[in-house]
């Protein structure tokens, strides 16, 4: 079936649900895909036998659901799965926004929503590789976003786009899941809501590597974020890993990894309520941080508690857990070494301090 004629049926069936099921012994290829407002589900359990002994899926420009502009309801979820190989969406973009232009243009930016963003999920048994994913709701619309979940059995996921975005600018944010057998290579991952945060769970068998994470939650909850990895965890040192609230309480922010390092810029799971637990663990690594932050200093009503633990060295550039009504509780335990570059604050204005413990070597 040539890419022309699949792009077709993707414009032409509006009020349908799309699912092709194709057993072929090529590449299965997709050009385009629209299919407003409905599920659109591409399984392909065979393909691309010729080239590597695999079945491949690649979708060259986009796959879309989202409604007209003005549009009410729930925007139609996305499915594609290849039951024995990889997934390549390329420099293509998966949509699911509420609602949009009529165009395939590189972002979502036009019309009003009103109603649930479709949930995004891609599963393959090889390598997943893809672009930007959105299922935000954006300009100022009322709704849900959908949760977004990549899962490679064997392989490693790659997202080549600037963002994964479950945005909701007037509700709550939905989940974003991914789970690789390898490594996890992202750039903005964010789950945000003007109520609540969607919570960010990334497990990797391999490293995790990113460039900036984001759940906040403004008025009520942030969501919590928790990146598993057996070896490195890599978040750019000039930016930061936010799960915080400037209404409500901030979300739990945990790394963890068995046999790598972990290095990041600052963490803050900050709320006006309550402040988010930090929890950084590497069995056998070190830890390297920016500033720790689980309070808005004396203004938070309750600080979360931090903890770091390293086989290695533990290496931060201060921590604030500091409260109205208390502080929270500050233990770090390195195997070799603690460096602390800047202050370490657990204090209370009216209430109880928090402990503060440090155990080394």
């Amino acid at each position: 079936m040539s890419n022309s004629l699949m792009a077709m049926l993707g414009k032409s069936l509006y009020n349908l649900k799309i699912t092709l099921l194709l057993v072929i012994y090529s590449t299965f290829q997709v050009s385009e895909v629209h299919n407003r407002g409905r599920d659109t589900v591409l399984p392909c359990p065979y393909g691309n036998r010729r080239a590597i002994g695999v079945y491949f899926i690649n979708v060259e420009s986009a796959v879309i659901t989202f409604l007209w502009s003005g549009g009410i309801g729930k925007s139609g979820n996305i499915s594609i799965t290849s039951t024995e190989g990889s997934i390549n969406l390329n420099s293509g973009k998966l949509y699911n926004g509420i609602p949009q232009a009529d165009n395939v243009a590189d972002k979502l930016d036009t019309g009003i929503t009103f109603g649930n963003g479709g949930s995004i999920s891609v599963e393959a048994k090889n390598d997943i590789t893809t672009g930007n994913i959105y299922t935000r709701i954006t300009n100022n619309g009322s709704g849900t976003s959908g949760n977004i979940s990549l899962t490679s059995r064997t392989g490693n996921i790659n997202v080549s786009g600037v963002i994964v975005s479950t945005n909701a600018d007037n509700d709550k944010g939905g989940d974003i899941r991914f789970n690789a057998a390898g490594n996890i290579n992202a750039n903005q991952i964010s789950a945000t809501g003007k109520q609540e945060g969607g919570a960010i769970n990334l497990n990797s068998g391999g490293s995790i590597n990113l460039e900036l994470l984001n759940a906040n939650g403004d008025n009520k909850q942030a969501g919590n974020i928790t990146l598993q990895a057996q070896n490195d965890i890599k978040v750019v040192p000039a930016n930061s890993i936010t799960a915080r609230s400037s209404g409500g309480s901030g979300g739990d922010i945990t790394l963890s990894t068995v046999n790598g390092n972990i290095n990041i810029g600052s963490v803050d799971t900050s709320g006006i309520l309550l402040g988010g637990k930090i929890n950084i663990a590497s069995t056998k690594g070190d830890i390297t941080t920016d500033l720790l932050q689980s309070s808005y200093n004396l203004t938070t009503n309750k600080a979360g508690t931090v903890n770091l633990t390293g086989g290695g060295n533990l290496t931060t550039n201060g921590i604030q857990s500091s409260a109205l009504e208390n502080g929270g509780v500050i233990t770090l335990s390195g195997e070799k070494s603690i460096n602390l570059r800047g202050g370490v604050l657990s204090d209370s204005l009216k209430g109880v301090s928090g402990n503060i413990q440090h155990f080394s070597g």
